[in-house]
């Protein structure tokens, strides 16, 4: 096996920066059980935030319109394609209405059952749904429109139909900003807070010491050695949240 100079010459390894710690290859059990502890801290995270911040009242809208939404599109179409209407053959409103109406389920069931499992299934259905299924309505429905206003046309829409191709195109255009707010609404719950770096009380890096404290070897000019009385820096105390001693080899 080819072997670096470093493992040859164990000696020219420069020397770990100051308080860095030497950097050690893992093995391939150990790179595994960092890698499960990962994904369970990660599935904690996000059932813990459904828990408390999923957006039930505003889902229970979203669930309810979505549902009547997907009901009156088979609906209607059905009237399309009794009254010979304008693009019945795409056969929009069954297909889009129908697997349109798992959207809802997967939403109102993350109320009950915060699982990650099941929340990563709500997204992509309604990402789906919402990219594909709601735009093709939308798209079929508006062809429709297109096709009562020729004055020839191979199917012969029946133009007593277009007040119902335009429902369908409304409601799914409704449905379609609908799907995409809920999407917004809850990747914005799993937002990560942004790191703040706390201060020891007496540290002379808390923004306090360095902009209040008169002792601070900041204020007065003074150097470490002439200010006995900086007792941040007599105990050795003068990093934020960590403990330093001045005994203690770098290395």
């Amino acid at each position: 096996m080819y072997e670096s100079s470093f493992q040859q010459n164990p000696a020219s390894i420069p020397p770990a920066a100051y308080g860095a710690p030497n950097m050690v290859p893992l093995s391939y059990e150990q790179r595994m059980n960092y890698f499960y502890v990962f994904r369970k801290q990660q599935k904690d995270f996000i059932e813990k935030r459904l828990k408390e911040s999923y957006p039930t009242k505003f889902v229970l809208v979203y669930g309810l319109f979505m549902i009547f939404h997907s009901i009156a599109q088979i609906v209607l179409h059905v009237l399309l394609i009794v009254n010979n209407g304008a693009n019945y053959q795409i056969y929009h409103g069954l297909w889009g209405g129908g697997l349109t109406l798992l959207m809802p389920i997967l939403a109102i069931l993350l109320i009950k059952f915060p699982n990650v499992h099941l929340y990563r299934a709500a997204t992509l259905i309604n990402m789906f749904g919402a990219i594909f299924l709601i735009l093709g309505i939308i798209l079929a429905s508006g062809f429709g429109l297109m096709e009562y206003e020729r004055t020839y046309s191979r199917s012969q829409a029946n133009k007593d139909m277009m007040p119902v191709t335009i429902v369908m195109l409304a409601l799914a255009i409704i449905a379609f900003f609908f799907a995409l707010f809920y999407l917004v609404l809850v990747g914005r719950i799993f937002r990560r807070p942004g790191v703040s770096i706390g201060y020891n009380q007496n540290s002379v890096a808390n923004p306090v010491n360095l902009t209040m404290n008169n002792n601070s070897v900041w204020l007065n000019g003074q150097s470490i050695n002439d200010n006995p009385q900086n007792q941040a820096f007599n105990n050795g105390n003068f990093l934020p949240n960590y403990s330093f001693d001045p005994n203690r080899a770098p290395y």
